[in-house]
């Protein structure tokens, strides 16, 4: 364990902003062009969703808007009784797109309501399949941050 105190200072800071370990999930939706046409039927605020996933003791699921004006969106609804920030990558076929330190407010979502359009979603089905790939991490909202002055022994806590 480092000491938090180099000693060559008169004052010290020390911050941590542990995230946690990434979590990744698939979420495939079969006959996935069939939905695509039934959307255009049903409202196009009609999400197709994925079981509850955990990430770091939090709750997640993810959802595919098939027929949101000709385009294919995806996002992550936060099941939490909390507002969360997260590092989300969201991955189908070739295109990719991130959330990056973003806030999904509680029983809410954040995504891409235009991820791809119907067109182009069609040619990365892969035998009717749609693979939507999701790596997440949950971000701390503040990270711990200890300050003192003089020669104090403190040990820096182990993170790893």
């Amino acid at each position: 364990m480092s000491p938090l105190y180099s000693g060559s200072a008169d004052e010290w800071s020390y911050l941590n902003t542990t995230t946690g370990a990434a979590m990744t999930m698939e979420f495939i939706i079969d006959e996935f062009k069939a939905q695509m046409t039934n959307s255009s039927i049903l409202l196009s605020t009609s999400a197709l969703m994925s079981h509850q996933f955990t990430v770091q003791d939090t709750h997640w699921r993810v959802g595919v808007l098939p027929g949101y004006k000709k385009h294919v969106g995806v996002f992550i609804f936060n099941d939490n009784q909390e507002d969360l920030k997260v590092i989300c990558k969201f991955e189908v076929g070739d295109k990719v797109m991130k959330l990056n330190g973003k806030t999904v407010p509680k029983d809410s979502n954040k995504g891409f309501l235009k991820f791809l359009t119907q067109e182009k979603c069609k040619e990365v089905l892969i035998d009717g399949k749609l693979i939507v790939k999701v790596e997440m991490k949950v971000l701390e909202n503040e990270g711990s941050l200890i300050h003192g002055r003089g020669n104090s022994s403190n040990l820096i806590p182990d993170t790893s």
